[in-house]
């Protein structure tokens, strides 16, 4: 199967919240204590319509033969200032999620999708790409490792 990458529209919308559904449905298995089991939209998650806020952008892996979606990155660019004096500005794409059906993983479409990651980051001159993944998801943290990511620190938690 052959497949593209393009901007994601309003129209791809319940697809990427059918797919959004299936990471939290992750994240609430693996850590009920911290996600809640909710049906909820990009603007309640968010607070902005993803689809037309300049700091947000959504691109999908989408079949070429019928264009449909096979899984997407959600990024946000964070131009922000320094938190204290002894730290630099930062221009960041911040990778919040990306999700591919179950059915098409390991078909190169989370890499594809990443490298639109860093040509966007390009475009808008970032400094750099960032996550936050959970310690449960090994796949997750296997697949970024293999991109060439790098743990930048690590936080930890001591659950009472």
């Amino acid at each position: 199967m052959e497949f593209y990458i393009r901007e994601a529209t309003k129209d791809d919308n319940p697809i990427l919240m059918e797919l959004f559904s299936e990471v939290q449905k992750l994240h609430v298995k693996n850590r009920p204590d911290f996600h809640l089991d909710v049906k909820v939209t990009y603007e309640q998650v968010y607070g902005t319509n993803i689809y037309e806020d300049p700091k947000f952008k959504v691109f999908v892996a989408a079949n070429k033969e019928d264009d449909s979606v096979l899984g997407y990155i959600l990024l946000r660019f964070i131009d922000s200032k320094p938190q204290i004096i002894v730290q630099n500005p930062r221009k960041t794409v911040y990778i919040h999620e990306l999700c591919i059906n179950e059915e098409h993983r390991k078909k190169n479409i989370g890499r594809q999708l990443f490298e639109r990651t860093i040509e966007f980051g390009k475009e808008v001159g970032a400094d750099s790409i960032e996550l936050g993944v959970w310690e449960f998801n090994t796949d997750a943290i296997s697949f970024y490792e293999k991109i060439g990511m790098k743990t930048q620190l690590r936080k930890m938690e001591m659950r009472l």
